[in-house]
C-alpha cells in the first residue's frame, strides 16, 4: 500500500479557535489512508490540539524564530531551511492571511510545487501595518499556485476584486460537525446547572480574547442589559492576550456575579445549548465557524456588520453596526427576547457546511494536484 501524500498546514498555532477547529474537521473526516495533514507551527508552546494531531498520525514542526520584522531575516532563513529539509512535502496549505506571503515563498525557493494561500478575514483595521499588507497580498499572488477563502468577501481582500471575479479564488466552506451541535435540551440543564444558572436570560460568545473579536464591547452590551433590568449571565469562552483585562473590566463594572469566563473547551456544543442569545461583535471578521456553529445549535445571533453577510445561513443573524452604540445593541437583543428555538442543521447542510462535504473536496483538491505534480 502506497504511503499517504502528506499536507503541510501552515498556521500560528492550534489552539482552539476557528480556524484550527476547521482544519481538525477536516482531518478528522479526510481518508487518511490517502492524505495526511502535518503542521508548521510558530509558537514553542505544545497546543491544545497537538495529541489528537498525534494520535492522528501528524506531525507538528515549530519555528525556532519568531516573525517579527526585528527577527525577519532569521525567520526567513529558518522557514528556507525548513523547507529544504522536508521534501515530503508536495503541498502546503497556509492560514496566515497576508503573512502567508513569507512561507509561501520559501516553499517556492525549495521547490513545493503546490502552494496554497487561504484567506480567513474581510478586513483588517486601517492601522501602520496596512501599507506592509497591502505590499504581501500583492506579492502572495504572485507567488501561490491556489487561492483559497472561506466567503466571497474575504476573498476579495486578500486576492483582489480582479482575481475572485475571473474565477482564481475557490471558497472552502468552513465545514462543521452538525450533528454535534445539534439542540440538546439535557445537555442545556447539565450545563446550566454545573454553572449555577436558573432561568436567566444567558448571553453567550466564543472567541479568542484578542482586539478585533471585540469583547470589551461586548460586556458593555450586557451591562446595559443588566442596567435595564434584565436578569441575565454572561458566557465567555475562549482564551487569549486580553482574557485578563476582560476579566478586570467585568470586576471594576461589578460583573463578576454574573460573568462566567470558561477558558478553552472541547465540547463548545454543549456550552451553546446552554446559551439564549449569541453575540459576536468583531471589528473585522470573515466568514466566523462559530457563527455557523452556533446557527446549527439553532441561537438568535446578533453579530457586527463587520462579519460577512454570507455566515448568515439560516436567518437566524442580525447584523448590527458598532457605531449603534452599546445601548442600541441590548436594545435589540431585548425585542427579540423570547424566541422558540430551531433546528437548523439541515439549512447547514444543504448550504455546504457540513464538514464531511468540505473534507471531501480538499481530499479530490490535494490529490489531483499531487499528481499532476
Amino acid at each position: 500500500m502506497s504511503e499517504p501524500i502528506r499536507v503541510l498546514q501552515v498556521v500560528t498555532y492550534m489552539e482552539k479557535g476557528g480556524i484550527e477547529n476547521m482544519l481538525m474537521n477536516f482531518y478528522r473526516k479526510i481518508d487518511r489512508t490517502k492524505i495526511q495533514f502535518d503542521f508548521l507551527v510558530h509558537v514553542s508552546e505544545k497546543a491544545e490540539f497537538e495529541d489528537e494531531i498525534e494520535a492522528l498520525g501528524g506531525r507538528v514542526y515549530r519555528l525556532p524564530v519568531q516573525r517579527s520584522i526585528r527577527n525577519f531575516l532569521r525567520y526567513m532563513k529558518a522557514l528556507e531551511e525548513f523547507f529544504y529539509s522536508h521534501k515530503e512535502f508536495t503541498v502546503i496549505h497556509c492560514h496566515m492571511n497576508a503573512l502567508s506571503l513569507f512561507p509561501i515563498y520559501a516553499a517556492k525557493r525549495a521547490g513545493v510545487r503546490v502552494r496554497i494561500a487561504h484567506s480567513h478575514v474581510a478586513l483588517q483595521s486601517n492601522c501602520y501595518t496596512s501599507v506592509f499588507r497591502r505590499v504581501c497580498k500583492r506579492l502572495l499572488n504572485r507567488y501561490c499556485t491556489d487561492r483559497f477563502a472561506c466567503g466571497e468577501k474575504a476573498g476579495r481582500y486578500l486576492f483582489g476584486d480582479k482575481l475572485y471575479e475571473k474565477g482564481f479564488v475557490t471558497v472552502v466552506n468552513n465545514g462543521i460537525d452538525c450533528e454535534a451541535f445539534r439542540f440538546d435540551e439535557a445537555k442545556r440543564r447539565e450545563i446550566r446547572k454545573k454553572h449555577g444558572f436558573g432561568d436567566e436570560l444567558v448571553i453567550g460568545h466564543v472567541g479568542r480574547f484578542d482586539e478585533f473579536k471585540n469583547q470589551s464591547f461586548l460586556i458593555d452590551v450586557f451591562q446595559c442589559l443588566k442596567s435595564s433590568g434584565i436578569n441575565g449571565k454572561l458566557l465567555l469562552l475562549g482564551e487569549g492576550k486580553l482574557a485578563d483585562e476582560m476579566k478586570e473590566k467585568v470586576r471594576r463594572l461589578g460583573l463578576s456575579d454574573s460573568a462566567v469566563f470558561v477558558g478553552v473547551v472541547p465540547d463548545v456544543y454543549n456550552y451553546l445549548n446552554a446559551m439564549d442569545v449569541f453575540v459576536f461583535p468583531s471589528v473585522f471578521e470573515g466568514l466566523p465557524l462559530t457563527i455557523v456553529e452556533a446557527q446549527a445549535n439553532g441561537l438568535t445571533i446578533f453579530a457586527s456588520d463587520a462579519v460577512s453577510s454570507e455566515s448568515d445561513l439560516t436567518g437566524l443573524v442580525e447584523f448590527l453596526p458598532l457605531s449603534l452604540g452599546a445601548d442600541g445593541w441590548a436594545e435589540k437583543i431585548k425585542s427579540q427576547m423570547p424566541y422558540q428555538r430551531q433546528d437548523k442543521t439541515a439549512e447547514i447542510r444543504k448550504a455546504g457546511y457540513d464538514s464531511e462535504t468540505s473534507a471531501k473536496f480538499l481530499e479530490s483538491f490535494y490529490l489531483e494536484k499531487a499528481k499532476k505534480n
